[in-house]
Formats: C-alpha cells, sequence, structure tokens
C-alpha cells in the first residue's frame, strides 16, 4: 500500500469514528451520568463504614479503613468474588482501587463489604449482665 493510499484510508477511519461518535453522544453522556451517580453512592457507602477514599476522578474510588491493611481488605474481597486491586508501596499501600459498579451491583458489593468488616471486626464484649446492656 502506497502512504497515499495508507493516509486516505486513515482519514477515512477517522472520519467514520468521528460520524459514529457523534451519534452515539448522548448515550455516552447517560453512561458517564450513571456512573457518577454510582461513585458518589459507593463513596457514601465506603465513608459510612469508616473508610478514607481520596478524591475520586474516574470510574475507581482508591479507600483505605483505618482496621485494616490494604492487603487485608484486598485478599479478603478476592476470596469474596470482589475483584479490587492493590498498589503496594509508597503512598497507596494502604488503599485498595475499587471500580466502580453498575447501580445493580452495588447492594451486593455493601453486602460483602459489612460481612468482611463484621468477620474482621474484634468480638464486641456485651455489658455484664443482661445481655441487652439493662442493669436492674
Amino acid at each position: 500500500m502506497s502512504q497515499q493510499d495508507a493516509f486516505a484510508e486513515a482519514v477515512f477511519f477517522f472520519e467514520g469514528a468521528e460520524i459514529a461518535a457523534e451519534m452515539h453522544y448522548a448515550e455516552f453522556e447517560a453512561h458517564c451520568e450513571a456512573m457518577l451517580e454510582c461513585r458518589g453512592e459507593l463513596a457514601r457507602h465506603l465513608e459510612a463504614r469508616g473508610f478514607e477514599i481520596q478524591p475520586p476522578a474516574g470510574h475507581f474510588i482508591l479507600a483505605k479503613h483505618p482496621a485494616h491493611t490494604g492487603d487485608t481488605l484486598h485478599d479478603a474481597l478476592l476470596s469474596r468474588g470482589v475483584a479490587v486491586r492493590l498498589f503496594p508501596g509508597g503512598l497507596t499501600d494502604p488503599y485498595i482501587r475499587i471500580t466502580v459498579p453498575p447501580r445493580a451491583e452495588i447492594d451486593a458489593f455493601v453486602e460483602v463489604l459489612d460481612d468482611l468488616l463484621a468477620a474482621e471486626s474484634p468480638a464486641r464484649q456485651e455489658p455484664e449482665g443482661d445481655p441487652g446492656g439493662r442493669t436492674e
């Protein structure tokens, strides 16, 4: 193929890509908006469970928990079928990277996270006497 033919083919490809992008822009915008809403919801769930999160700017959240190392969270979530990433070393060591799930999967993620945190937390001591904490 000559250089001129290769250039013409590339121009044709990029013009087609531009047309396709324009045709699907509204769909792309809707997808981005949904991801931002899910990211906000996920961040609220994490913060409510004691996680510190870095200000998100993409389709994932960097989060750390004061009672658990990044390694512990990473391994425990993976063993429960949740795909997360770990970036050991330096400033990112205590953090896990959680990709923002679709809305339909957030509740399942939160349920797994709650089970993990309950299983990994120290046993709570009931006050002596009545197990409900009432005194006579």
